[in-house]
């Protein structure tokens, strides 16, 4: 059922030229399997990320953008620094995932906008990057999936 549900969500992206904004925990072959069997067209974002590099890989082989939020400041999540290094630039973009998975120091708090800095000033410590570029080149990022001018 979800899949088949997924499915007619990705054709009406394609269909509206819309972004699709892909969520995907644990279910990482299901989500590219129904996602290869759409037009190269869609195109969307791996909201909060959290899968492995062979993921980000393909996503970004797809078009897609990844998401990176609260978790990549938790120091149980060791694996995603690197990935996010591996991430091109014009691929990258920051979020949140209100009200869940709020950043360290904020973990266990209700997540809201204003914590994005944190989320921020760690990417840009990943990327050996003033947070202003990271700032810079994430909101050009989000400008061009949306379509905001």
């Amino acid at each position: 059922m979800q899949r088949a549900v997924l499915k007619r969500q990705l054709a009406l992206a394609c269909e509206l030229e819309l972004p699709a904004i892909l969520h995907n925990r644990e279910s990482d072959e299901d989500l590219r399997r129904v996602v290869d069997d759409t037009p190269n067209s869609l195109r969307g974002v791996l909201h909060c990320f959290l899968a492995d590099q062979a993921m980000a890989d393909w996503a970004v082989a797809r078009g897609f953008y990844i998401g990176v939020a609260g978790p990549i400041t938790f120091q149980n999540v060791r694996h995603l620094p690197s990935i996010v290094r591996q991430i091109p630039r014009d691929r990258l973009l920051i979020e949140t995932d209100c009200p869940y998975l709020a950043p360290h120091p904020m973990r266990g708090k209700r997540n809201e906008p204003a914590y994005l800095v944190h989320v921020a000033e760690k990417v840009a410590q990943v990327l050996d990057l003033p947070v202003e570029e990271l700032a810079r080149l994430t909101h050009e990022n989000a400008c061009r999936l949306f379509g905001v001018q």
